[in-house]
């Protein structure tokens, strides 16, 4: 593998891969990035089974590979690089050179044959929504999850949507956040799913900074958020998280219809 790239595009990379959590694992795979030149790209990806996510952006390719490299040391060493630095990455022997004009180091490699495959989208139903406008919502009831192994429907938020509305529901059993965005929405209806309390986090953390249209892919058991990148037309970040499979308690019937107030 040989590629060059833009410092500012690596850089940003690896800082929208920091949002995905680090799970407790014995698996120490599960602690390395996948790096990976294809075509005119460069490809960043981590998961922790739970959650993962892709990256990707424009770079010169002069050999095409992979490798993978551990998260926390890679990071390291790309904050010493600037944004405007062009960046060249090479796999030579046992590691992955990192050079630019005024830095250059050695990052080990580890084998990528137990790196785990990230799905992607194919003939999901989907969605469009402004990002923005999504993480916002989603942010208001996340303090009323609660983590719970005997009721695991009411450990994620509850997320509806409709051509019009958009509505999202948490519970931990004592209190109730129930929030409702009317506005227009492109995609195939009717939506529902329960999206995991730590999933929830991630995708404000990562989507949160923008404000553009996002594309949500949904099965009954995963979800897919695709950001389109500003190089090209191709996704900059893919994200996805498994869903969480129950039916959301019924809620409606406790919500008072009407309000007085002395």
């Amino acid at each position: 593998m040989k590629l060059t790239v833009a410092g500012e595009q690596l850089k940003k990379g690896l800082k929208v891969i920091n949002r995905i959590t680090k799970r407790k694992t014995a698996l120490e795979v599960l602690e390395n990035v996948l790096v990976e030149s294809e075509k005119s790209l460069i490809k960043m990806i981590f998961t922790n089974l739970e959650t993962g996510l892709l990256y990707q952006s424009l770079a010169k390719t002069e050999k095409e590979g992979k490798v993978c490299v551990k998260r926390d040391v890679f990071e390291k060493l790309i904050n010493f690089i600037n944004e405007e630095d062009i960046i060249e990455l090479e796999e030579k022997e046992n590691f992955l050179t990192i050079e630019s004009k005024n830095f250059n180091a050695k990052n080990k490699k580890f084998s990528c044959e137990d790196f785990p495959v990230l799905p992607l989208p194919k003939e999901e139903k989907h969605i469009f929504v402004n990002s923005k406008n999504f993480t916002e919502n989603l942010r208001s009831v996340l303090n009323f999850t609660s983590p719970s192994l005997e009721k695991p429907e009411i450990s994620g938020v509850l997320v509806k949507i409709s051509e019009k509305e958009m509505v999202f529901v948490a519970t931990d059993s004592f209190r109730l956040g129930e929030k409702k965005s009317i506005q227009k929405i492109e995609g195939d209806f009717p939506v529902s799913f329960i999206i995991p309390q730590e999933s929830a986090k991630e995708i404000f953390e990562i989507f949160s900074n923008f404000n553009e249209q996002i594309k949500i892919y949904y099965s009954t058991h995963q979800i897919f958020i695709e950001k389109k990148s500003e190089e090209g037309d191709f996704p900059e970040i893919i994200y996805v998280s498994r869903l969480i499979e129950g039916t959301f308690p019924e809620y409606e019937g406790i919500i008072p219809k009407k309000f007085e107030v002395e």
